[in-house]
Parts: structure tokens; C-alpha cells; sequence
């Protein structure tokens, strides 16, 4: 099976490596915790934000998790966040990429079981915005 969907992952992994290594990743991190800094877990609700918005732009759930992990894990755990603590909404906001649009997920499924792709799409924002929302 030829999948250019998948082609993303690298693609995402690349990215955050270059983001890292550019220093621009960590300006971002420390402008979103002078945001978020009087909010009690602020740095992981932005990293949930994110993690979203990465599930909305790849549709794959293991881009959010890789990316953040690259960029936000070494940060967190500098500011004296707990390792289990910091992946919690790393792992978390990753998994979003199940429900939200446009999810390879619901792709593979609606291909396989002959269901409309675009009623997929439809019936995962909602749950997807929601547990976004609930996780923050």
C-alpha cells in the first residue's frame, strides 16, 4: 500500500528538529510561560494548545507526540516540571490526533468500512475540541 500521507512524519520530525536547533522553539516556549506564567500549569496547558494545533495541521497522531517531545520535554523539565508530569500532556495532546480533522485515523476507516470520510471528519471536532478543552 503507497501512503503519501505518511510522508508527514518525517517531515513534522524535521521540523522540530530545526526549530530546535534554531533557538526559536525555546523563544516561543518562554513567551507562552510569560502568558500563561500566573496560571497554575500554564506550560502544559500551552503544550496541550499546541499539540492540537499540530493534530489539526498532520491528522497523525505520533506528529504531536515526536514534536513536542523534542521541544517541549527539555524545556519543561529545565523549569522543574516532573518528567511524568511533562509527558502527561505531551502524551495527551498527541493523542488528539485521532479525533481532529483531517485525522488519518478516520482516513484508513472510511476507506476500509466504505463510510463517508467528510461525516467522519465532522463527528471528531467536536470530541476532539472538547477533550482539548478538558485536558487543558
Amino acid at each position: 500500500m503507497t501512503s503519501y500521507t505518511l510522508v508527514a512524519v518525517p517531515l513534522f520530525i524535521f521540523m522540530a528538529m530545526i526549530l530546535k536547533a534554531s533557538g526559536i522553539a525555546e523563544a516561543l516556549f518562554m513567551s507562552m510561560r510569560l502568558w500563561l506564567g500566573r496560571v497554575p500549569g500554564g506550560m502544559a496547558i500551552g503544550v496541550v494548545f499546541i499539540c492540537t494545533i499540530i493534530a489539526a495541521m498532520s491528522g497523525i497522531t505520533m506528529t504531536g507526540v515526536v514534536t513536542m517531545g523534542i521541544l517541549a520535554l527539555p524545556l519543561m523539565l529545565r523549569l522543574g516540571y516532573n518528567k511524568t508530569i511533562a509527558l502527561g500532556p505531551i502524551l495527551a495532546g498527541g493523542a488528539l490526533g485521532v479525533l481532529i480533522p483531517p485525522s488519518v485515523t478516520f482516513i484508513f476507516y472510511g476507506a476500509v468500512c466504505q463510510v463517508s470520510v467528510g461525516k467522519l471528519f465532522l463527528g471528531g471536532i467536536i470530541p476532539g475540541l472538547m477533550l482539548a478543552f478538558l485536558y487543558a
